[in-house]
């Protein structure tokens, strides 16, 4: 009893360590946090993350053609105008780019027979493919 210099600290405890202010560098805030747990015991650490928007960001939409998506293209174009000024809303240094593909160009998963034309409406009469870049990334989207 005579020397308290030797008792331990028997609770658990969380110590921020580094909280620097958020900036176009720093997005998440505390960076750094110490923890000390008792054997049993939990905490709750909180971030808070900002994401900056000069952060770059590319974003990729590739879509099935195929017959069975065909209904689905016509929703995706009339949506493409608020999806890109959700990702402006994200970002002011943003790409965008767009493929599509049609199943795989092979028996069984689509007709090969090379003297008839496979009639996919959303390809206008045009042969099954792999892989299309429509549009590569880019930042004009006129």
């Amino acid at each position: 009893v005579g020397n308290c210099s030797s008792v331990i600290n028997l609770n658990s405890d969380v110590t921020v360590t580094a909280d620097t202010a958020f900036s176009d560098t720093i997005q998440v805030r505390p960076q750094q946090v110490s923890v000390s747990l008792r054997p049993q015991e939990s905490v709750i650490v909180t971030a808070t993350v900002k994401p900056s928007r000069s952060h770059p960001l590319d974003i990729y939409y590739l879509m099935d053609h195929s017959l069975s998506f065909d209904d689905d293209l016509a929703s995706v174009q009339r949506q493409l105008s608020s999806l890109w000024t959700a990702v402006g809303n994200l970002s002011s240094d943003y790409q965008l780019g767009y493929g599509s593909f049609v199943d795989k160009p092979l028996s069984p998963f689509v007709f090969t027979d090379p003297d008839e034309k496979v009639l996919i409406p959303s390809l206008n009469g045009k042969r099954p493919y792999l892989f299309h870049n429509t549009v590569a990334l880019t930042t004009n989207f006129t």
